[in-house]
């Protein structure tokens, strides 16, 4: 008996060890980080569009071309801008993602070539363009 009660208080001060291990503070609430999917296939690349808010996001590209060797290169929708994200995607890695957080703008991801896929150099430009709208 005196070892089943010595069990019972060490499980109860262990029970009471593990609860004062927890911290019962208030915290910040943590943003949700979305994710936009882009996935390059034969048809092109969709979606065609983003349109979402300001703040950061996850953006996800997954390249199911043959030989998977392309570069996606984010500028403004303008002329002659620079690029401002690069991403890759080849045989080995076929799917690449990047933590973006951009003001509110109108951005373009070109998809280029970088093998010989004969399906990439028939797809018209704008099949290999996305357009992602930032707003306030």
């Amino acid at each position: 008996m005196t070892t089943l009660r010595n069990l019972a208080l060490l499980a109860v001060l262990f029970a009471a060890a593990v609860t004062a291990q927890l911290n019962t503070g208030t915290y910040a609430k943590t943003p949700n980080i979305v994710v936009e999917t882009l996935i390059l296939k034969s048809s092109g690349i969709y979606p065609q569009k983003i349109v979402r808010p300001k703040g950061p996001f996850l953006l996800y590209v997954e390249n199911r071309l043959p030989g998977h060797a392309a570069h996606l290169s984010l500028t403004l929708n303008q002329t002659n801008a620079s690029e401002l994200i690069g991403l890759n995607t080849t045989a080995l890695k076929f799917n690449s993602v990047v933590l973006v957080d951009l003001l509110p703008n109108t951005y373009v991801l070109h998809v280029q070539n970088q093998g010989t896929s004969q399906t990439m150099n028939t797809l018209s430009q704008s099949a290999l363009s996305v357009t992602i709208e930032i707003t306030n």
